[in-house]
This record gives C-alpha cells, sequence and structure tokens, in this order.
C-alpha cells in the first residue's frame, strides 16, 4: 500500500544521494505551498481587519445554539464571522498541515543520516524556522500565531513516530483495513428494513469491532503525539520568536487549546445552509443505509436538525433514449426517511450531462436545465432555499 511515508521508508532503508535530493525537493515544495495558503488568507484577515475570526469556534457555537440555547439558530447562522472562518481561516489550518510532513522529512533526510530522536530535534528547528517565516511575513501576534500553530507540533512527532516506526505504522495500516473490510462485511449482511430488530445482532458485532480498533488506535495515538512534551516544545518556540513575553505566551496557548480550528465534522467548509442542519445524502446500497442511519441517529442525539435524505445514484439515465434504468436497487432513500421518521427530499439519478458539466465548468442546472434530472434537483432544493430565505 502506496502512503505518504513510503518512498521516504524506502531511502532509510537504503539511502542514496539522488533519492535523498528528490525527496527534500517533494519536501520543500510542499511546505513552500502549504506557507503560501497561510500568508495569503492571513493577509486578508489582516487587510479586512477580521483577525478576530481566527479564534471563532465552530463547536462553541453549535453547543450555544442546540444545547445551551444562548443564541438562536439563526444567530449562530448569522454570524459574520462564520463566513469568513469558512473561508479564510480554515485554509490556514489546513496550510499548516501541509507544512506539518515536510518538517519532518526534511529532518529525516538530513545529511547525518539521523537516528528517531535526532531527527525530532532537528524537525522542531526546521518548525520553528517555518513558524517564524510565518510571523515575519505575516506580522501576526502571539495569540495569533498561538492559535494558527497550536498542533503543529504533535503533528510533527506523529510524522516522525511513522518515518522511523514502519512496522508499527504498517501495522496500524493493516489495522484500519482490515477494520474497514469487516466493517462492510458485516453491513453486508444487515437487512431491510435496516432498524428490524433481527439487526442488532449484526450492530452489537459493529460496535465492539469499533471499541477494539479505538483502543488499538488509541495505543499508537499516544505512542505518537507526545501532546504534552509538543505543548511545552511550542511554548518553547513562541516564546523565542516573541522575546520577553513568556507569561502571555503561556496564557495564549491556554486559550488556543480551548479552540479546534478545523471545527465540528458537521461543521464543514465551503458549504451553505448545510452546515448545521444535517442533509444526508444515500446512495442504495444498503452499506451506505447503514452509514445514513447512524449519521441522522447522531444527529437526533446532539439535537441538530435534519433536513432530510436524499438518494444519490438512483438509476441510471441513458444519453440516447433519455430511459432511466435501475442499475443499482434504488428506492433505499425513501425507506430509509419512512424508518427514521425524517423527510424524503428526491432521488438523484447517475446522468452523464452532470458529469460533462462539472467537467466544463459550469453549473449543471443551468445548462441542463430542461432535462429531467436538473428539474429532480429543482424540486429537492426548494425546501433547502426556502428555509435559507426565511431564517
Amino acid at each position: 500500500m502506496h502512503t505518504i511515508y513510503t518512498e521516504i521508508h524506502a531511502y532509510l532503508e537504503n539511502p542514496t544521494e539522488q533519492q535523498r535530493e528528490d525527496l527534500k525537493a517533494k519536501a520543500k515544495k510542499q511546505g513552500k505551498a502549504g506557507f503560501k495558503t497561510i500568508c495569503i488568507n492571513y493577509k486578508w484577515l489582516k487587510d479586512n481587519g477580521l483577525e478576530e475570526a481566527l479564534f471563532y469556534n465552530p463547536g462553541k457555537e453549535i453547543e450555544k445554539a442546540y444545547k445551551t440555547k444562548e443564541i438562536t439558530r439563526e444567530e449562530m447562522l448569522n454570524n459574520p464571522l462564520k463566513a469568513v472562518y469558512e473561508k479564510y481561516v480554515l485554509p490556514i489550518s489546513y496550510g499548516l498541515v501541509e507544512m506539518e510532513y515536510p518538517a519532518a522529512a526534511l529532518a529525516a533526510l538530513d545529511k547525518t543520516q539521523p537516528d528517531y530522536e535526532q531527527a525530532i530535534k532537528k524537525a522542531e528547528k526546521i518548525a520553528e524556522s517555518f513558524l517564524k517565516a510565518i510571523q515575519e511575513k505575516t506580522g501576526c501576534t502571539p495569540r495569533q500565531l498561538a492559535i494558527i500553530s497550536k498542533d503543529y507540533i504533535w503533528r510533527i512527532y506523529a510524522d516522525c513516530y511513522n518515518i522511523y516506526h514502519k512496522p508499527e505504522y504498517e501495522q496500524l495500516s493493516l489495522a484500519i483495513k482490515e477494520y474497514t473490510e469487516k466493517t462492510a462485511e458485516i453491513e453486508n449482511r444487515i437487512k431491510d428494513p435496516v432498524t428490524d430488530k433481527e439487526n442488532d445482532i449484526f450492530y452489537s458485532e459493529l460496535d465492539e469491532l469499533e471499541k477494539e480498533f479505538n483502543r488499538l488506535s488509541e495505543i499508537h495515538y499516544y505512542k505518537t503525539h507526545q501532546i504534552e512534551e509538543a505543548r511545552e516544545k511550542t511554548k518553547e518556540i513562541l516564546q523565542r520568536i516573541f522575546p520577553g513575553k513568556a507569561d502571555l505566551i503561556r496564557a495564549e496557548i491556554s486559550i488556543a487549546d480551548k479552540i479546534n480550528p478545523l471545527g465540528n465534522y458537521i461543521f464543514l467548509p465551503n458549504n451553505s445552509i448545510h452546515q448545521l442542519i444535517k442533509q444526508t445524502l444515500n446512495s442504495p446500497q444498503k452499506v451506505a443505509a447503514v452509514d445514513v442511519r447512524k449519521s441522522i441517529t447522531f444527529c437526533h442525539q446532539l439535537k441538530v436538525p435534519v433536513l432530510g435524505v436524499i438518494e444519490n445514484m438512483s438509476g441510471f439515465v441513458c444519453p440516447h433514449c433519455g430511459k432511466t434504468t435501475d442499475i443499482l436497487n434504488s428506492g433505499g432513500g425513501a425507506r430509509m426517511a419512512e424508518e427514521m421518521k425524517v423527510p424524503f427530499l428526491g432521488a438523484i439519478p447517475i446522468d452523464p450531462q452532470i458529469v460533462q458539466a462539472c467537467d466544463d465548468g459550469t453549473a449543471f442546472i443551468s445548462r441542463f436545465a430542461e432535462s429531467p434530472t436538473a428539474q429532480i434537483m429543482h424540486r429537492i432544493t426548494q425546501p433547502i432555499i426556502a428555509l435559507d430565505q426565511h431564517k
């Protein structure tokens, strides 16, 4: 299985100068791309006086709206910082993610051929140079750099571990593969309707499988991430970047620790109303139906309203005659909605014209407005649009 670590694992087993230079070039290119993303998006925040969006906490906002009721759902949706956070702050977080592996890889690729512990020390220095470059380029404050970099060091530690512990990394990769295959095998045995009591034994097996996988993952997590060490190292680095501000750095890191810059899983980037009202997409297969059922149950537990279910890939529209053929079992979305007592919004078929529009960079629903599939999409989106307009 090819992963981000495959090439560097091969290099460490049989190092050559050419391979080292090639891998260094790749790592530097990735690091520069992440750096550019951070600087461009931070500049926009700074130019528009919206640096406070860095501290927008989507998980906290969801809790305030749905759990503690401190604010209304409309107030949460209309918070102007939300849109700024999605468009400019999340890319900063993703940009730093792009700079994690390069720090670990460049350390491992050093000419001195460092061992694991030595590589960690080198990676820390590289990470510090990256963060210092970000501060110098953007002029960000200690508080802002603390939130930008809060998870950076422990993720680099994890990369170093995975680079130097190939057997353990491969063991975890194998566990993930086996977990995925076993989960799919059990889910395939679940019969319609998925809420039938006869399926309880399968759900129990899935729960046990998930518990065992989580146990293995947790063991690997604590070996690789060294959270406390990373937190202390982050403080040291920021104190060197901002000399004489040790107390301020400690306070800012404590604030940053309470914020998850990547947000909550239902608070996805670059969406509109779907960020906070779970719209579940469903494909006809039983595996997908089980996943959708879990998602709906999870949303109900969090008191997050479910707008409805859409069945995707529901039949194939022939590009020649326009006739729809059920090449997959259809109707799963409607049955799911009825069983889970949520609205069924409609079923979208597989339509080659959708692919054509996407490849051409045009809006399918406008370009092929008269097609049956576009009409279906139009009907599905009406309640969503109406909800957005009456916020």
